[in-house]
């Protein structure tokens, strides 16, 4: 990308595209027939005619004598590449598709698509040309690497075609006309294995809106992201930006202590830190390789910018990181990280409020109250020990009535309406209950709540104190069970 300052962020992510197409235009001829060369020089001496005839352990050195010649404009074009694979689904279910080197994304290819092949008329030429530098409206534009090998798949298994992609031809999306519904399909690889309708999956994502009260930290952690890809632009492209982003956003929730947030905010963003290209002035423009262990000190290097731009806040770092990808054009993704951190939030919100209310009973109950206050509401304190069985007691059916002893096993009856329970082993068996999945959690939490709050035990609330501790201790019912019980005093 070229060295020239830029003056705002939009400029910058408008120039992120633009200043690489100029870029490319400029040095197209050359560095093409440059790749190709040297593309068809290393496989020749590997006694093969394209990619697919090379052996596994083969094509892994390939590869890399590839990646280590003495063209370094061949090399750039393998690291800097959005590479992609686009074909066609046949009616009987086959799917065969070429290789598309740059530019691979959908804001790129699907407008080429709309314009030269939305009928798929052209996509049989294409396949028999092989794989390409890019795709072009026409076909014949298109500078082909002359190697005619396809990549084979079957709708009857969707999920090996796409992992093969992936993993064998460095694919980060698909393209693929259907003959059956003539209709485009797409796969982000990074997203998952299914395909979906191209055109109705590009839809325009409203812009991201930081929620009321975070407007100030989100934009200031924002400035701060944008002015470090403005001074590490190689950062900024295409098939590495998402990996920094979440690699960053880990790091930064961590710095701010918020350690239960990291991971799953983080893996939302769909992205992976791989070797880049870098341009240097002081060699003339040449570019050398930077690996992955070199991006991330530099990562690290950099310490705590984004939590520090928050005030260490969690949810300023989340959405000032979802305003930043929103203005990078991944608006999809910046929803997805505010969604899960809100998600994570409320949840330790509502178990953190069951437990600061049953902390509260348990207080008065320790100091002998009638009553007790929470959040500005005062609360009868209803005990669960049984005093003496003879006394009367408040009937769990109906306010006003009372239960009598009709049993010295502990069994009573309401003198009003009949209903019978046991008070001497009601709270033990639901302690000593065996508890293996979510369900049994519920009714033994419904059980102890209901007996400890009686006429006041409100179903709604009781359910959500249960999925607030079933999120944080999830399988681990022995300690869920420890969470609830501990609070009750």
């Amino acid at each position: 990308m070229s060295s020239h300052k830029l003056q705002s962020f939009e400029d910058f992510a408008k120039a992120n595209t633009i200043a690489k197409s100029a870029k490319l235009e400029e040095e197209q001829s050359a560095k093409r027939d440059a790749s190709a060369a040297q593309f068809k020089s290393i496989l020749s001496e590997f006694g093969a005619t394209s990619i697919k005839e090379l052996k596994e352990e083969d094509r892994n050195k390939f590869f890399a004598a590839l990646g280590t010649s003495e063209v370094s404009e061949s090399m750039a074009i393998i690291e800097e590449g959005t590479r992609a694979q686009i074909g066609k689904i046949k009616k009987n279910g086959k799917i065969t598709s070429v290789y598309m080197h740059y530019d691979g994304y959908p804001d790129n290819m699907l407008p080429i698509i709309k314009k030269g092949y939305k009928d798929g008329k052209a996509v049989d030429l294409l396949l028999k040309k092989g794989g390409g530098s890019g795709l072009e409206v026409n076909v014949e534009d298109i500078n082909f690497y002359d190697d005619k090998s396809t990549l084979d798949g079957n709708m009857k298994d969707t999920e090996k075609y796409v992992k093969d992609a992936g993993d064998k031809a460095g694919a980060e999306f698909i393209y693929l006309y259907s003959e059956q519904d003539k209709k485009w399909y797409m796969v982000d690889i990074y997203d998952s294995y299914d395909l979906v309708p191209a055109f109705e999956s590009a839809i325009i994502n409203e812009a991201f809106k930081p929620s009321k009260g975070n407007l100030r930290d989100a934009k200031k952690v924002n400035k701060a992201l944008e002015k470090f890809f403005m001074d590490h632009p190689a950062l900024a492209a295409p098939g590495i930006i998402l990996g920094v982003c979440r690699y960053m956003m880990a790091e930064s929730l961590t710095d701010a202590n918020f350690h239960s947030y990291r991971d799953p905010v983080s893996k939302v963003i769909k992205g992976k830190i791989t070797t880049v290209m870098v341009e240097l002035d002081s060699l003339g423009g040449m570019s050398v390789p930077v690996g992955k262990k070199s991006i991330i000190d530099l990562l690290d290097d950099k310490g705590a910018f984004m939590a520090n731009a928050a005030g260490w806040s969690g949810i300023g770092i989340v959405e000032g990181m979802a305003l930043f990808l929103d203005g990078f054009g991944h608006g999809d993704t910046a929803q997805k990280i505010a969604d899960a951190f809100e998600l994570i939030w409320a949840n330790e919100s509502v178990m953190n409020e069951g437990n600061a209310f049953l902390a509260a009973r348990a207080k008065a109950i320790e100091e002998d109250a009638e009553t007790f206050e929470f959040n500005g509401k005062n609360f009868p304190v209803i005990k669960e020990e049984v005093e003496e069985v003879t006394e009367s007691i408040k009937c769990s059916n109906k306010k006003g009535h009372s239960y009598k002893e009709i049993d010295k096993d502990g069994t009573v009856e309401c003198e009003h309406c009949g209903l019978r329970n046991s008070l001497s082993e009601e709270v033990e068996e639901v302690t000593e209950a065996e508890v293996k999945s979510d369900e049994d959690f519920k009714e033994y939490a419904f059980a102890v709540l209901g007996k400890a709050f009686g006429d006041d035990f409100d179903e709604e609330k009781a359910q959500e104190v249960v999925d607030g501790i079933l999120s944080k201790h999830g399988e681990d019912y022995g300690a869920a069970v420890g969470a609830l019980t501990s609070s009750l005093g």
